[in-house]
């Protein structure tokens, strides 16, 4: 691995660290794909409600839309960040 890719390897890992939509992808390329509105909208909500105060976030999405796998992934995320959160 050159310094380059090394580089850019770690440039994506801090870019997953911030972000919930690149950790997200960094993950799941293939089905968190950036062409996915549905699914930008529910990232970007729930980086949100994870910076806010607020105690409850409610996900109103379809079947079959990638709710649960999310959910998971953010609640990896979260505690990725802190391990002693407790807003999961």
């Amino acid at each position: 691995m050159t310094d380059l890719e090394k580089i850019k390897q770690m440039a994506k890992l801090e870019l997953a660290n911030r972000e919930f939509f690149y950790f997200c992808h960094l993950l799941a390329p293939d089905f968190y794909a950036a062409d996915r509105q549905y699914l930008i909208d529910l990232w970007n909500e729930m980086q949100v409600f994870y910076e806010s105060d607020d105690d409850v976030l409610i996900v109103n999405v379809p079947p079959r839309y990638g709710k649960s796998r999310t959910a998971v992934m953010f609640a990896q995320w979260i505690f990725g960040q802190n391990q002693n959160e407790n807003k999961c």
